[in-house]
């Protein structure tokens, strides 16, 4: 995320571990954009990180809403 051109460098990008699900482990990541490009940051850091899973064979469960 620190690469990002999107992502502000200051305050930094961090990832926090949430928890155990039952096949799964939870994450969140945080980080600061201009609040112009924060849905494509968004957008844009999500597949980056769906990506770099799959080129390190994780599979990554997309939860379902509902």
């Amino acid at each position: 995320m620190e690469d990002h051109p999107l992502v502000l460098e200051t305050p930094q990008p961090e990832t926090f571990f949430e928890g155990f699900e039952d096949n799964s482990m939870e994450f969140k990541v945080q980080f600061w954009v201009n609040f112009m490009e924060s849905q494509k940051a968004k957008s844009a850091l999500a597949s980056q990180i769906f990506d770099t899973l799959k080129e390190s064979d994780i599979e990554a469960s997309l939860q379902e809403e509902g």
